[in-house]
């Protein structure tokens, strides 16, 4: 008996249906960020930075903290930008009113005093991270995909491989400087800091007292040595940036040093490993 072949026309897949369900699926796994700034110049241009990278959405802008308060409440955004300087309702005064109302959004804050009072008063009042005002976008970027990463206000990056979120009892942060260092062949001498415990947001004087005259310093390369270092808060995190962006503006750069593969891959995941390098 003859077979007959079946001929009943298949309709080509919808490839426009696939791409906007592609599309959607993206836009969930975008970070939603509200950005708060009296200036619209700077608006614009941390909105360009954030779209650019196409990690994030930005679902509102403001002009006041007034505007940042009714906006947090009303979109729940993943993250607020919001300068800490602004008239009438100012950002520092803000932020206790976005975190009681909206407590699932992380908060960073940027000021022109990062090494003064302002960075404890942000802090203080319930932000997440406070960076400076001219600093550069990816360090923005770098920021805000740290924060978002984890689950919880008062972020913090563990170190310590399989440990999961946290560490039952860190030691206390100590820090001291080291000469000589040798770390690759191509460096020649390097001069550096050994970290370790928990480097947490009361921490950082002390860790910017101690990176101070390495940054001054006109060797090529600063190392942080960070195999016993077990958590990072946000603060530290900024300070570390910090250093790397001098370093880096003036042709130089910051090395962290740790055997730990949790440690990389923790830099890496935010973004930290564009701007300084991690070794063995």
């Amino acid at each position: 008996m003859e077979r007959r072949e079946d001929r009943t026309p298949h309709a080509p897949p919808d490839r426009a249906a696939t791409d906007r369900a592609a599309a959607d699926r993206a836009a969930a796994d975008r970070v939603r960020v509200l950005v708060i700034d009296d200036h619209s110049f700077l608006r614009d241009l941390i909105r360009l930075a954030l779209e650019l990278d196409g990690s994030f959405e930005v679902v509102g802008e403001g002009e006041t903290g007034a505007d940042a308060i009714v906006l947090a409440d009303a979109l729940r955004p993943d993250a607020v930008i919001l300068d800490g300087t602004m008239p009438e309702v100012d950002g520092l005064s803000a932020i206790p009113e976005i975190a009681s109302r909206a407590p699932e959004t992380k908060i960073v804050v940027y000021s022109p005093d990062v090494e003064g009072d302002a960075e404890a008063a942000a802090y203080g009042r319930g932000a997440d991270y406070v960076i400076e005002r001219t600093t550069g976008a990816q360090d923005l970027l770098v920021a805000l995909k740290a924060l978002c990463h984890g689950e919880e206000r008062g972020w913090a990056l563990t170190l310590v491989e399989g440990e999961g979120e946290g560490i039952a009892s860190p030691a206390p942060f100590s820090v001291y400087p080291v000469h000589g260092v040798n770390v690759r062949e191509q460096d020649g001498r390097a001069i550096g800091l050994v970290l370790s415990g928990a480097l947490r947001e009361g921490d950082i004087t002390t860790l910017a007292e101690a990176l101070e005259p390495l940054l001054r310093d006109a060797v090529a390369t600063v190392v942080l040595d960070l195999s016993e270092l077990e958590l990072i808060e946000a603060a530290g995190l900024g300070a570390i940036v910090r250093a790397a962006r001098r370093l880096q503006l003036s042709g130089r750069e910051l090395i962290v040093r740790s055997p730990r593969p949790a440690t990389y891959q923790a830099f890496e995941d935010i973004g930290l490993t564009d701007i300084l390098t991690v070794v063995a």
